[in-house]
């Protein structure tokens, strides 16, 4: 079973898509439930079929993306991507996985005006792009396992929605603090472990 395709909404940059009713349909056609109960909690099958989903998009993303990072004009390559990012998206959302869903969103419209050309691939579009690929496989193993703690993505999404828009200025500000630096020589008590 698969998590059926959402038709494309046609809408402005800012609006969001709220899904209102989705389906899963079986190999065989039939409609499967998306929640169990009352609680809203989404069905085993169904987090399974996402999970799976997910991995095969992940698995797509990491064979072609390197493709049109070598060559900007393979279009057939950037359309793979974006179409990737456009099911981890959907399927997201569908499912509840908000943090891989919105994220999902950021880097599709990214690549939306990639293809449209409104925005150029330059360095720090494909420095972004490569921040994206190294967090994506982490958040596919968390949408996978509802419940747990969530990788502050924000940065990368607020990014994401200034690279798109043309703001470089904002797309530089939305690059986290680097983590305080460690101290280049190990505490003293591991020195002494280190000289034995």
């Amino acid at each position: 079973a698969r998590l059926a395709q959402l038709p494309e909404v046609a809408s402005g940059e800012d609006v969001e898509l709220q899904v209102l009713r989705a389906e899963v349909v079986s190999p065989a056609g039939d409609a499967v439930g998306l929640v169990d109960g009352e609680e809203g909690e989404v069905d085993a099958e169904i987090l399974e079929i996402f999970g799976e989903e997910a991995r095969e998009e992940l698995r797509n993303i990491q064979r072609v993306y390197p493709n049109w990072r070598e060559d900007r004009g393979d279009l057939e390559s950037l359309q793979a991507v974006r179409r990737a990012f456009h099911t981890l998206k959907g399927s997201g959302r569908i499912v509840g996985a908000s943090n891989i869903g919105e994220f999902a969103w950021s880097v599709e419209n990214l690549l939306n005006r990639v293809i449209d050309g409104t925005v150029d691939a330059d360095s720090a579009v494909l420095a972004h792009l490569d921040d994206v690929a190294d967090v994506l496989p982490t958040l596919v193993e968390e949408a996978g396992q509802p419940g747990g703690p969530d990788t502050d993505v924000s940065h990368l999404y607020d990014r994401a929605f200034a690279l798109a828009s043309g703001d470089v200025g904002s797309a530089a500000e939305a690059v986290p603090e680097p983590a305080a630096e460690v101290a280049a020589e190990p505490a003293p008590e591991l020195q002494e472990e280190v000289a034995e």
